[in-house]
């Protein structure tokens, strides 16, 4: 797709810009602190998981600063991704109407990148509709490559994927893991030191819901 070749991206979830300057705003821990806040968080979880029957759906936020947003949709049922969905809230510098991508947010789009919807399509293979939005559906989640979508894990997978990042911590990798309200993973990554622009690499959640009735 589009954006592989113009987005750096960990693990398919993204660097991000939008929310690091409150991310990064007296977050630094020791790495003692960080393992206690893991273990908390990690045990909110087990009982968020145990509470819902493991049964949630999650979604994750990023954006970089080629004027690019996007948001990923996870559902999870027994333990299983059974759905992911992505969006561009933000594409080439054109926000996404309230209403949704539509013809004139795409002629808009059209115009910045100085391209036909035919041109779009024959350059990348894609038409841009199927660029801005797509959604995967059992035996397809996963199936979409070359995407800054969140990978189709779980939230165990996520955690374990944060568990070992923290374990990996050492010189010139600063680490940060934060937490929301209720002790869940709000946002895991790192930044290399010396890094100039579009520096977190790492995972953002903007929500963590039960889909219990």
């Amino acid at each position: 797709m589009l954006q592989f070749s113009r987005i750096k991206f960990f693990y398919a979830v993204v660097c991000f810009v939008l929310p690091a300057l409150l991310l990064f705003s007296g977050c630094e821990k020791s790495e003692s602190e960080m393992n206690s806040q893991f273990d908390m968080s990690f045990k909110s979880w087990l009982g968020f998981k145990q509470k819902n029957e493991n049964n949630y759906e999650y979604t994750t936020q990023g954006a970089n600063r080629n004027n690019y947003a996007w948001t990923t949709r996870i559902v999870v049922e027994d333990g299983v991704v059974v759905k992911r969905s992505f969006e561009y809230t933000k594409f080439a510098g054109v926000d996404k109407p309230s209403g949704g991508w539509g013809e004139n947010s795409i002629s808009q789009i059209l115009n910045r990148l100085n391209m036909t919807e035919n041109e779009y399509q024959t350059l990348y293979k894609y038409a841009i509709t199927e660029e801005l939005s797509w959604e995967e559906n059992g035996e397809e989640v996963g199936k979409t490559l070359n995407t800054p979508a969140t990978k189709p894990w779980n939230l165990d997978q996520m955690y374990e994927w944060a568990r070992l990042l923290i374990k990996d911590s050492k010189p010139g990798k600063q680490i940060y893991f934060e937490v929301d309200s209720r002790l869940l993973i709000k946002s895991c990554g790192f930044v290399l030191q010396g890094c100039q622009d579009d520096c977190f690499e790492g995972i953002v959640f903007k929500e963590i819901k039960s889909t219990n009735s």
